[in-house]
Formats: structure tokens, sequence, C-alpha cells
């Protein structure tokens, strides 16, 4: 009780509860309903297995919609930024997979994947089903080899390295986005870049202008492909990612506005 804060003041049940929830990070959206679940009878189930693999025009059918589907490609930011199909959310298949897909996913909608081969889907499927989202309908079978020997349409998004951010902010078709929760950006960031926090991105896009370049940038890269995304998915030309992002810009000691 001497050392540890949580007791070594005396605290009102509401007062506890304010100090030990202050400072803490917003939870993901998945957290609210897995709460919901977790008090029910536990069903028992089996694991998923690998979900149907589609030919590129199957695919391309099924997705056709893509306010009732959610594509998701899990290669990497660079992979996804040289060549994906159009209208699919980025969220890498790396260790934050699970909480940003938890973020920026529904159970409500059917989930198609885009991976390098069925080992990486099955796995991300596994994942998905993890924390309820078991709606996995489909994959694109052989991934964007089989695509693109289709000739079927294809988006991009540019990348730039921080130096060239760097060259560029200043220029007035340029809209810098940092897309980092507001307790990252309270540490610091690119002078003049405008904020929207990645999980809220897609109630925020009045703030910028469709018809003018968006840098997107957050800690590495990671959650500023799933804003390029968002963004290149809601018809904003050009949209570029910053791999390397936060840490590569404080690596290179280059400016820094205060919050």
């Amino acid at each position: 009780m001497l050392f540890n804060p949580a007791l070594n003041q005396r605290r009102s049940e509401a007062e506890f509860i304010d100090w030990l929830l202050s400072g803490m990070p917003e939870p993901p959206r998945h957290y609210a309903r897995l709460k919901k679940l977790n008090v029910r009878p536990a069903a028992r189930m089996h694991g998923p297995s690998l979900p149907t693999p589609l030919s590129p025009e199957e695919f391309a059918e099924r997705s056709a919609d893509h306010s009732a589907v959610q594509l998701v490609d899990l290669r990497s930011i660079l992979a996804f930024g040289g060549g994906h199909v159009p209208g699919a959310l980025n969220i890498a298949l790396q260790n934050e997979f699970v909480s940003w897909a938890g973020w920026m996913l529904d159970d409500q909608r059917p989930i198609y994947l885009i991976g390098e081969d069925s080992v990486e889907v099955h796995q991300a499927t596994l994942q998905l089903y993890r924390i309820g989202l078991d709606q996995v309908a489909g994959y694109l079978r052989n991934g964007m080899t089989d695509w693109q020997n289709a000739g079927l349409p294809l988006a991009s998004v540019g990348q730039w390295t921080v130096h060239e951010l760097n060259r560029r902010r200043d220029d007035t078709e340029v809209q810098v986005l940092d897309v980092r929760a507001p307790e990252e950006v309270e540490q610091g960031r690119v002078p003049d870049a405008r904020h929207a926090f990645v999980a809220h991105l897609p109630e925020g896009l009045e703030q910028l202008d469709k018809n003018r370049t968006v840098a997107t940038y957050c800690g590495s890269g990671y959650r500023a492909s799933i804003a390029a995304s968002i963004l290149k998915r809601q018809g904003f030309r050009p949209v570029v990612n910053v791999p390397g992002s936060w840490i590569a810009w404080q690596k290179h000691d280059l400016p820094v506005a205060e919050r």
C-alpha cells in the first residue's frame, strides 16, 4: 500500500474508477461486442476452415458492391501500395492485425480476403474468428497474381519517404494527415499536419479536399496504409502513404511541431 499509487490515497469508488481510466487509450470497437458475447453460455464450436477460394471473376462479382461487403488485403503496405483490388482495405497480417481488424471491421457484412497464399488467408481467418468476425465468405485464389493475369482493374497508393514528405509538406496541393491516436499527437507531429485518428477517419472526411494529394502518416506506416485505403475507397485522388512514418521522421531529426 505504501508504494502502489492505486492504494496509497483515499478515494471514493467513483474517484478510483476515474483515476484508473484516466489516460487510457480508447478501446477497439469490438471490445464492447465481445463483452456481450462472453456473458452468454459458450457454444461448442470448431475452429474455422479455409474459406472458399474464388477465381478473379467470381471475386470481382461478389465484391462489386463495396457497401455490402468488406474487402481486406492482408499484404504488406508496400505490396498493397503497388497494386490492389479497388475498394480493398489494407490491414496487413502482422502483430497489430487483430486489434485493427477489430477496430475497422464489423460483424454484419461478409468479409473477403486477399493474401499472398492460402496459409496467410487461413491464419487471418482464424484470428478474425477469435474476435467474433466469422463471416469470412471467400478469398482471392492465388492472390493478386491471378487478378493481374485476368486483366482486372488495379488501384494503387503512392509511397513517399519522410524526406519527400518534408520537401512537399508546404506545397498548397498537399494535405498532410496524421492518423495516430490523440495521445501520440500530443508528443509532437509534422508541422501543419491535420489530425484524424484512423479509427474515426470515415466520419471526418469532410475536413479533406478530394482533389488535393493526401499524404498519410502514423507511427510506422501500418495505420497510415489503413487510412490511405479508406481514402482511396472514398474517391480521394491521389493518396500517398509514408512508410516508416513518425519513427523515420524522428530518426532523421526532421522538424517537429508541438501539439
